[in-house]
């Protein structure tokens, strides 16, 4: 029952649904993007 006190619509609602699978995939990436960081980091190369 929260669902209806928090979503005035159900546009509202979706809109939501679509923010937080947005925000699942920019995580996904930024944990991607510092295992990238990670690795360049690690690599024999810093030393040039």
């Amino acid at each position: 029952m929260k669902t209806i006190v928090k979503y005035s619509s159900f546009k509202e609602l979706k809109s939501d649904e679509h923010n937080s699978l947005d925000k699942r995939t920019v995580d996904e990436k930024h944990k991607k993007f510092e295992k990238f960081i990670k690795s360049i980091q690690k690599s024999p190369s810093k030393s040039n």
